[in-house]
């Protein structure tokens, strides 16, 4: 199985005001492109698991990112994550909380084993590291990724794109 990942954030904003005389327009872009190949390396990518998860008020996913969590084409376990993204359902009526937790997966992430984001209804939160420092995972010490939900339930998207070395 081959993994290539195309990366692809793009943020445009048209700003326009009305001086006295005339119309100001200004044009903002921010975009990010960028391909990971299949590898381990720098650049590169070979894992990659997805799912449309719900929770209750309160509960928690802990996603054992070096344990098995079940893709498409069998089990998948990271050795460095270079892509986190979590969607927040437009529906949900409270945040979902993304970190922290039993031994957190954090190294190259979070700033500290107990950082974590805040994701709002409709909102979300990408993360990405193209480099071999990527966010490292360590068997048993730092492999979970936890997901909270608020005070009340919520459904995400969650996509990891990383290595399995």
């Amino acid at each position: 199985m081959a993994v290539t990942t195309t990366v692809d954030l793009a943020v445009r904003v048209s700003e326009t005001a009305t001086p006295d005389l005339g119309t100001a327009t200004a044009t903002l872009a921010w975009v990010l492109s960028d391909t990971l190949s299949d590898g381990t390396g720098t650049g590169a990518a070979d894992r990659v698991w997805s799912d449309t998860r719900s929770l209750t008020s309160g509960n928690s996913d802990s996603l054992d990112l070096s344990g098995t969590l079940a893709g498409v084409y069998g089990n998948v376990t990271f050795a460095k994550i270079k892509m986190i993204a979590v969607k927040a359902s437009s529906s949900n009526t409270v945040e979902i909380t993304v970190g922290n937790g039993t031994n957190p997966t954090y190294a190259n992430i979070f700033a500290a084993s107990n950082d974590a984001v805040v994701v709002q209804p409709g909102g979300c939160f990408i993360w990405y590291s193209p480099g071999t420092t990527a966010g490292t995972v360590t068997n048993s010490t730092a492999d979970i990724l936890k997901v909270l939900a608020g005070s009340g339930s919520v459904s995400y998207d969650i996509m990891i794109i990383g290595t399995s070395a």
